[in-house]
């Protein structure tokens, strides 16, 4: 992601091999946090289709309360 900014405002040099830790240093507010891998039957449940039907729904439930983009 840090590249991707990077490229977007021009700058195409590659990233140092310390770059992070020179990053947290500098915004020592930040701070790193493990997230323990989704379980089984909840990754199962992420499939494209599934995903799909949820946007679908949220999309008409706008709709049909006008719920404007800058409201969400």
């Amino acid at each position: 992601m840090a590249t991707e900014i990077l490229v977007l405002r021009g700058d195409n040099r590659p990233l140092g091999r310390n770059w992070l830790q020179k990053f947290i240093k500098r915004h020592p507010k930040l701070h790193g946090r493990f997230v323990p891998p989704l379980d089984k039957e909840r990754a199962n449940t992420q499939t494209p289709e599934i995903l799909s039907n949820w946007f679908n729904l949220y999309r008409e439930i706008k709709a049909k309360y006008n719920v404007a983009d800058s409201d969400t």
